[in-house]
């Protein structure tokens, strides 16, 4: 079998490597939906995709997860959690969609928004459903249909984008062509799951519901503080200000949170890992998570500053002349990505180790605090205000984070975790700092950064251990070849 690190390799490097061109898609449809429809309607789209992503959550309570958890403990459990599961997401996504046609009725939005709002709506139901089995294929540590799953999807949407915009469609188009591909979606991802790992026993089990849903609730409501957190910017910017400010803070955003994929696919594999270790060896628990935050901090930090330097440029490249003013608000969202690399560890480890309560609460905390933020600094800088409040939250919830988790066992190391990365950084910014006094190449201060903090992080950041870690994490030919093998053999 497998190492526990192998596995975690693997799947990762699967997910990666899957995500690079279904986030390519990704990226290209939203560049080519920006440009097709200006900064006004693109606008009108970023808001009614952050509108429903308020609602998002609401069709899932946390039940994904708790799929995901209990299955990787026990895979004879995957036929009953889906059977039961799917028939409650049919009242949750009812009552979800009746919930977003009422309050954007209520908030007096005509249309293109209503519809595209409609729309969108239907999508976010659908897609959970998929969620579903996803969580069961996700449980076994199969990446590779999640993966051809993110492609197929992505692949879709930007062919449907050009579609709508060589046929001259409205944004309400838009929305329907995400109606389409999330069904296909959901017939693969229901196919694969049938075929592949379980026949679903469709059944009302009163009890395993009450049961469930008492252990799930706090993982949903997470899930919806996060999801209000992450979204409530965008529309309090369209409130105080307007769309063609969410137009450019929405393009900032969309390049910010590229690098959290990073973090974001990682704990899609070790989740898994996490909640299997916390009842078979809480030492291989503890150490997993140590290692995984100090990896993750060690590469966000060059990657925020490397999007940092090259901003205005980037977003030249990549939007419109039109955009350019968005590059101030890319500058410090990315340092938000950067700390989320941490914070999206805490928050997986809370979850495995069955301190779902906790996470709920810091959850809270940090959506009460970014509003509280965002009222105050929204009205006087507009979108980069709200790109500062995210910052301060960010910093906010990886401390409390932090804090909770020494007192279950899990204390960091401040010194080689956070104190060295950040002190290497430093010093690769003290270096660079005279080229850009000097109006040196944005590239050029890239590669010298680069040339003094990799050096300096693998051999000062990292002990012998971790970086014999590292290089087996990155034999990526001999882990896939590995990880094949026992794909054959298991179909046998």
């Amino acid at each position: 079998m497998m190492s526990i690190s192998r596995r975690i390799a693997r799947n990762s490097i699967v997910l990666f490597a899957s995500n690079i061109v279904s986030k390519t898609f990704t990226f290209l449809y939203i560049i080519f939906m920006a440009r097709y429809l200006g900064k006004s309607d693109f606008g009108v789209f970023s808001f009614a995709f952050a509108f429903c992503g308020l609602f998002v959550l609401m069709t899932d309570m946390g039940l994904d997860k708790l799929t995901v958890r209990e299955v990787a403990r026990d895979k004879s459990l995957a036929g009953k959690y889906v059977g039961n599961f799917v028939l409650i997401k049919i009242f949750l996504g009812m009552t979800t969609f009746a919930l977003i046609a009422s309050v954007i009725n209520i908030m007096g939005y005509s249309n293109p928004t209503l519809s595209i709002v409609y729309w969108l709506g239907l999508h976010i139901v659908i897609r959970s459903f998929s969620n579903v089995f996803y969580a069961v294929i996700q449980a076994n540590e199969k990446m590779e249909y999640v993966s051809i799953g993110l492609i197929l999807g992505n692949a879709l949407l930007l062919l449907g984008v050009v579609l709508t915009a060589k046929l001259n469609l409205s944004v309400t188009a838009i929305g329907v062509v995400f109606v389409i591909v999330s069904s296909v979606d959901l017939g693969y991802a229901f196919g694969i799951c049938l075929k592949k790992f379980v026949k679903p026993k469709f059944e009302i089990d009163l009890d395993f519901w009450k049961k469930s849903i008492k252990t799930a609730w706090p993982l949903g409501a997470m899930l919806i503080f996060v999801m209000f957190y992450f979204r409530t910017d965008v529309v309090m910017i369209n409130l105080m200000i307007g769309d063609p400010d969410v137009g450019l803070y929405s393009a900032a955003y969309r390049i910010a949170e590229i690098p959290i994929l990073i973090p974001g696919l990682l704990m899609v594999a070790i989740f898994p890992v996490l909640s299997s270790l916390f009842r078979s060896s809480k030492s291989s628990f503890r150490k997993t998570y140590s290692l995984t935050l100090k990896y993750l901090f060690c590469l966000g930090l060059p990657i925020a500053m490397i999007i940092t330097l090259i901003a205005y440029p980037l977003l030249n490249l990549v939007y419109d002349v039109e955009y350019i003013a968005s590059a101030r608000a890319l500058q410090v969202l990315i340092w938000a990505s950067a700390i989320m690399f941490l914070t999206m560890v805490q928050g997986s480890t809370f979850v495995a180790a069955d301190k779902q309560i906790i996470s709920m609460k810091l959850s809270a905390a940090a959506f009460v605090l970014n509003i509280l933020m965002n009222l105050i600094l929204i009205p006087k800088y507009s979108y980069v205000g709200a790109s500062i409040a995210t910052v301060l939250t960010e910093i906010f919830g990886f401390a409390l984070g932090a804090y909770f988790l020494s007192r279950y066992g899990l204390k960091m190391d401040l010194f080689g975790t956070l104190f060295v990365p950040l002190m290497v950084l430093l010093l690769g910014l003290a270096v660079i700092f005279p080229l850009i006094l000097l109006g040196v190449h944005p590239l050029i201060q890239v590669f010298v950064f680069l040339a003094v903090y990799a050096p300096l992080i693998v051999f000062i950041g990292l002990n012998k251990e971790e970086r014999q870690n590292l290089l087996s994490f990155m034999n990526i030919k001999k882990l896939l070849f590995a990880g094949s093998r026992l794909g054959i053999e298991e179909e046998r």
